[in-house]
This record gives C-alpha cells, structure tokens and sequence, in this order.
C-alpha cells in the first residue's frame, strides 16, 4: 500500500492563474498594485518559497517577468488554466491559484497540501460552505476528466469536480480574509486594508 504520509509531503508545482476577463475591475488584475507590487508578484514571491517551481499560466507574457506557460486553449475560463497547468506539470500534485487572491497565506497552502492522498484527485478548501476551486490542488489523475469535460464545453468547476473524488477541506473562520477575491477597485482597497492593518 501506498505510503499516504509520503505523498502528503511531496513536491508541488504551483500555476498562478492570470485569466479572468476583469470586467468588473476595468482592468488587468494580474497587474493591478496592492502596496507598490502588483498581484501578481505577490503571489509569486510567496509561492515560491514553497513549490518545487512556479509559474504564470495566461495569455500574454509581456507583462510578468516570471516563467510563464501559454493557455493550451484560446478559450477564457479557469479550466483552460487548470488543464494547461496540469498538463506541463511534472509533479503528481499541482497547486492552481487565481492572481485575484492575494492575502493567501503559505501557512493556509501548507494546510491544505497536506490533505493529499493516493485515493483523491482534488483538494478543495471551503469558506463559509463555497469551494474555492481556484486556489486548490489537482492531481494529474483528473486530467482526462477535465479534458472531456473542456470537450464538451462544459466549463463550470463546480459541475466538474462532482466526477471526481476530492477532499474538500473546511478552512478555519480565520483563513476567510486569505480568500478575498479581488474582482473590483473596493476589493483592492479592502485588501489594502487587511494587509495595512496586521
């Protein structure tokens, strides 16, 4: 049988995700600047510290000066992303997060890592009852799923995890300012005031 301790513990590749159409910020968010860095760089940094490599997944490298992946489709959705990820992984385990949540802790990542196991595909960490399928880890196992899934335009994370077995962990009421997505200008400002006021 399978060492499960081990596996909790192994190398991880992370994939930041710059996607998202910002409709409603105006703007790139994987550029936007929260205290002088932008979104992207601050996810970056703190990575990592942690993954065996990191990477920008996305359209347009210009940007980033960070090694950067192509999306594999030219489709707009995260799981364009998340397969595109998956695909140039050469780790089993693949950490996938949107560049729109940038308080996430690496103690929070850290926590959720160790829920992988042999029997899963998926770990998913939940806020108050949400999935939060864009900050997650995948395992290469689901990639045929997700790509019929892709196939059949059938896009919606939520619909498409239910065909896999995955973890989904309930996150400490504590954790629930990490997840703040940063989809408008307030949001940004509300970020700004998180972090300025630890």
């Amino acid at each position: 049988m399978m060492d499960i301790s081990r596996i909790n513990h192994t190398p991880y590749n992370a994939y930041i995700l710059m996607g998202g159409q910002s409709r409603r910020f105006f703007s790139d968010k994987s550029i936007a600047k929260l205290n002088n860095r932008t979104l992207t760089e601050i996810l970056y940094d703190k990575i990592s510290t942690v993954a065996k490599n990191t990477f920008i997944v996305g359209k347009d490298s210009s940007s980033h000066p960070f090694p950067f992946i192509e999306d594999k489709f030219p489709i707009q959705c995260a799981l364009n992303g998340i397969i595109t990820a998956l695909n140039h992984s050469d780790t089993e385990w693949s950490f996938v997060i949107s560049c729109d949540i940038p308080l996430i802790r690496i103690e929070t990542i850290q926590s959720m890592a160790i829920n992988r196991s042999s029997n899963i595909g998926a770990v998913i960490p939940i806020i108050r009852k949400i999935p939060q399928p864009i900050c997650s880890f995948y395992r290469s196992t689901v990639m045929p799923h997700f790509r019929e899934s892709l196939n059949q335009n059938h896009y919606r994370l939520s619909h498409i995890l239910e065909g896999i077995k995955t973890a989904y962990i309930n996150m400490q009421p504590k954790t629930e300012p990490e997840f703040l997505n940063i989809n408008t200008s307030d949001d940004l400002k509300k970020a700004e005031k998180t972090i300025n006021t630890k």
